[in-house]
């Protein structure tokens, strides 16, 4: 026996014989017989007990031959390693576990074992010979039939469930390992990958993808070899059942890189996308094979077979069709960032795939501008922005601005084309609560209420005067005089009450000596028990000239200017006590800013545009007093747009006021 490279084969006339390895290109036939001189040998060959007759095919580990075992003169199929003499301690374990697996099975749908060993060093056994095709060359020539190929299948199923039942996982099962005979019967050979369960030896590694891309299932493609089990033939059987339907694999990618990324992250074509034609409920079968989960798919082989038993007799199948949403879910998973998100990035996505990412990439960029700029953004917006309808509480207003309001909403619509509701409620309070909780835009509000609420100024409307009213028999004209009184000082939330309250807490002494009833001071004009009434109102308007011509007087705060250095919005100011009499001393008392007030967070073109409505150039002086007649505005809290308006109005006046003056001159 030669020692070269080349392991020999010896036949009974000591013939020298080698196996040579050729190229793994598609139209190879496998391994050449050759003569040690490089001349080629015909036919038959001796090869211990067998007479080799010619290559039936080969693969990537073995190569069969067709042969006759000469003592029992039968027809075999006999399969030795390829590389011969050369193989490696793995391939020789590999080859020896297909034998040892294949010769315990006796099915009639497994193609049997009838002896293994060697011969000269040449590992070899020898198997039933199924006169024939396989399914890869039927398949050549297009798909076959749904029943034939449910059928096929089915076969296929009931031996897989069988080889199963003895502990042993094929791993490899495709087109080119399946046999058909003349008679349309099925065969499944080359259990070159079997796991045999519950075994201390195998000869494969985790890690390592063993299998045929387009056929293999997504927990072989990455590898993990502790969890191939009964699910991974069972994926192999629906993508078989998939390629006899379609003439194609599941997954068929230029290279070997993308073909196993497509199996372990890809989802796979519905049959019925390639072939139309196909049952629905066949499709359905075949979906619930490919699963990308091993626990979605078929929970034993027998199972498919019985599924796929009941369509060939017309019988409704337990696999359900992929919903539209479970499909839009599944393809989704494919797009590059959510594969990424996911932990599954790789090659081979779809073109739309990639246009998807494209979209989701730009709208991910414009959410991360959101999130980062939503401020500016949102401030942005706001400041463009009017409400279709806005909206205002007047309740702080007395019944003599009516009208002034209606002229104000009037020119509010009629300069921005959006209308202004003037909503009066219980009292003023309500309306500045509405404000806040963001139920309305505006309100009115005395400017004393501001400071303590959330709430900013848009602009000082008008002025009210504090008038303390007192039944004539009682003397004096300061507050501090009329010590035990009863005092109306309005209801609560009322404009009044809330003015009153806030002078008892800056200045505790006016109000202490006096029982403050908080009722409506109009009832002090049919109660007699009440004394004295707290009225805010215009100086000199008609309610209180009536009153004063009556029973009734005014009377004062004892030093106004004290009360305006503690409250600085407040205006110090004399009125008569007794309106009407020429010999009428003057009193003082405070005038007391009424204002629109909105929140802080105010669209700045709602505050603009209510600005110049209230400040039209076109208006009389005397619609609206100016903000000169509205207290002290610098110590008011202003919206960031009304501090930008009255700035520049200033600055204006100033500029006329200067060039008035130079022309003086």
């Amino acid at each position: 026996m030669q020692t070269t490279q080349h392991h020999a084969l010896g036949d009974s006339s000591n013939k020298s014989l080698m196996l040579e390895k050729t190229s793994n290109d598609a139209d190879s036939v496998g391994p050449i017989v050759r003569a040690s001189k490089s001349s080629i040998v015909s036919y038959p060959i001796t090869f211990g007990d067998y007479l080799l007759h010619r290559v039936l095919g080969c693969g990537g580990m073995g190569i069969v031959y067709l042969a006759t075992q000469t003592k029992l003169e039968r027809k075999v199929a006999l399969k030795m390693i390829r590389s011969g003499g050369f193989a490696s301690e793995k391939e020789v374990q590999r080859f020896y576990t297909e034998a040892r697996s294949a010769a315990g099975l006796r099915h009639p749908n497994i193609v049997s074992v009838h002896q293994f060993g060697e011969v000269d060093g040449q590992h070899f056994f020898s198997m039933e010979f199924i006169d024939g095709e396989d399914l890869a060359s039927r398949l050549s020539s297009g798909p076959i039939s749904p029943p034939l190929a449910a059928k096929f299948v089915q076969d296929l199923a009931m031996a897989v469930s069988y080889a199963h039942s003895k502990g042993i996982i094929h791993r490899d099962l495709k087109p080119a390992n399946i046999l058909i005979s003349r008679g349309e019967h099925v065969f499944i050979s080359d259990f070159g990958l079997a796991k045999v369960l519950h075994s201390t030896s195998n000869a494969t590694l985790d890690g390592t993808a063993l299998g045929t891309p387009g056929f293999m299932s997504p927990e072989q493609a990455s590898g993990d070899s502790k969890n191939q089990g009964q699910s991974t033939d069972i994926y192999s059987l629906g993508a078989i059942l998939f390629a006899s339907l379609t003439g194609q694999p599941p997954f068929a990618s230029e290279n070997f890189a993308q073909s196993i990324y497509a199996v372990v992250h890809q989802e796979p074509p519905l049959v019925r996308q390639i072939r139309p034609e196909i049952p629905v409920d066949l499709e359905s079968i075949v979906s619930k094979c490919l699963c990308k989960s091993p626990q979605d798919r078929y929970a034993s082989a027998d199972a498919l077979a019985d599924d796929l038993d009941r369509f060939l007799r017309s019988q409704p199948v337990s696999a359900r069709p992929l919903s539209p949403l479970v499909r839009v879910f599944r393809w989704a998973r494919q797009i590059p960032i959510i594969a990424v998100m996911t932990g599954s990035y790789g090659l081979g996505n779809t073109p739309s795939h990639r246009f998807a990412n494209g979209l989701l990439a730009i709208f991910v960029v414009l959410l991360g501008v959101a999130v980062t700029f939503r401020s500016p953004i949102r401030e942005a917006y706001k400041n463009t922005v009017i409400p279709a309808n806005v909206t205002m509480g007047v309740s702080a207003a007395a019944n003599g601005e009516a009208f002034e309001l209606q002229e104000f909403a009037k020119r509010f619509e009629s300069k921005t084309g959006h209308q202004l509701s003037l909503i009066p409620s219980a009292d003023a309070q309500s309306d500045l609560e509405q404000v806040e909780k963001g139920r309305a835009d505006l309100s009115l509000a005395v400017a004393t209420e501001i400071e303590p609420s959330n709430l900013v100024v848009v602009a000082p409307l008008f002025s009210e005067t504090l008038h303390i009213v007192v039944r004539d028999r009682f003397q004096g004209r300061n507050v501090e005089e009329l010590k035990g009184l009863r005092v109306a000082i309005g209801k609560h939330g009322s404009v009044a009450h809330q003015v009153v309250e806030s002078l008892r807490k800056n200045v505790p002494q006016l109000f202490d000596d006096m029982l403050c009833v908080e009722i409506d001071a109009s009832e002090i004009l049919v109660r007699d028990d009440l004394d004295a009434a707290v009225i805010l109102d215009k100086a000199g308007s008609t309610s209180i000239l009536a009153m004063l011509r009556s029973s009734f007087h005014l009377v004062g705060l004892e030093n106004a200017s004290e009360v305006q250095a503690k409250i600085p919005c407040l205006v110090a100011r004399q009125i008569p006590s007794h309106e009407g009499y020429a010999m009428a001393g003057l009193i003082d008392t405070v005038d007391i800013p009424v204002v629109i007030a909105a929140r802080p967070e105010a669209s700045s073109k709602l505050v603009r545009s209510v600005l110049d409505s209230l400040y039209d150039a076109e208006r009389t002086a005397n619609e609206l007093p100016d903000m000169s007649g509205t207290g002290n505005c610098d110590s008011l809290r202003l919206h960031s747009a009304s501090k930008a308006f009255f700035l520049a109005k200033r600055q204006r006046l100033t500029a006329s006021s200067r060039d008035a003056a130079q022309a003086f001159r």
